[in-house]
Parts: structure tokens; sequence; C-alpha cells
């Protein structure tokens, strides 16, 4: 169902706001304006997460069969039908574990439950601005500035050179 394919985008900003309820009852000492500089710090964390998961999980070339089986689930047949709408956006069922497996160490890196929310709101906008950006790419033409200059870093990863160009939102990994 068309539905599905969309959930990320109701799913992430419910459990933001379940998290930030949690974290305004937990008993943390709050300072609501840290999200001013948490969330633009959590963005920066998707990007270099985007491009690592996308440089050398999803395209790497293992011997294992099972694992590649999952790769081939969860990537590389994207590349292999690119326009096919089911092949383009991540499930919840993967990136809802992912995130799991992150909220423990974002709450030790910020040193506290709130903080590691804030930062972890901006891995989902990350994320959100992601999965909007390269749907879009995919399935639309992309006529203004930078969403031409997306397309056409991206389909150069597709159509002529998978081992370069690994960053959808942004250049700033691939270029350093």
């Amino acid at each position: 169902m068309a539905l599905d394919r969309f959930a990320s985008f109701w799913i992430y900003p419910s459990l933001a706001c379940c998290l930030l309820y949690l974290s305004s009852v937990s008993g943390e000492d709050l300072k609501w304006n840290t999200l001013l500089w948490l969330v633009p710090i959590g963005l920066l964390m998707w990007s270099l997460l985007e491009y690592v998961l996308h440089r050398f999980f999803f395209h790497w070339a293992t011997q294992n069969p099972k694992m590649r089986r999952i790769l081939q689930q969860l990537h590389l047949s994207h590349h292999g039908d690119s326009r096919n709408p089911d092949k383009i956006l991540v499930r919840p069922i993967y990136s809802l574990p992912v995130s799991a497996l992150l909220l423990g160490p974002l709450y030790t890196l910020a040193g506290g439950f709130f903080a590691a929310v804030g930062l972890l709101i901006g891995i989902w906008l990350g994320f959100l601005y992601y999965e909007s950006v390269h749907y879009r790419l995919h399935l639309s033409i992309s006529s203004n500035g930078l969403l031409r200059y997306q397309r056409r870093r991206h389909f150069y990863h597709h159509f002529v050179d998978d081992d370069n160009c690994f960053g959808v939102t942004s250049p700033l990994w691939d270029l350093l």
C-alpha cells in the first residue's frame, strides 16, 4: 500500500514528540533552548551516518551469502530498479532498530536523555530530508538548482561510478 511507503513521515515526528515528553517528565533539568544547537548537530551527524552507511555498509562486497542477500534487499536492488517507488525509501522495520541502537551512544555522548533526544531528532530530521530528496530525485524532474545538483551527483553514483558520490543530501563527506 502506498501509504505504508511514507510511514516514516508520521512515525518519526510522533516518536520525537513522545521522547520529548518522556524527557520532560524524567526529572532532568531541561533547557529547551539547547535544542537550538542539539538539533543542528544531529543533522550533521545524520549526514555522516548517511555517508558511512551508504559507502561502507550498503556497498560492502562481502563473501557471506546471507549478508549479500540482506544487502541486496536493503540497497543493491535499488540500483537495479532505481525508479521503483518501493525500492527508494527505507522501511521503518530497518530504520527503527538503527534509531534504537543510536540512542545508547547518543545518551553516553550527550550526558543525558534530553540531550540525546535532541540529537536524535536532528538525525531524524536529516533522515526525513534524505527520504524526501531521494524519492524526488528518482521519481520527478528536479528543475531547481539544489535538487538538480543532488540529482546529477546521485545519478552519477547510480549510472556511472558507484564507488563515488555516496552522499545523497550533501557532498560534504565525499569531499573530505
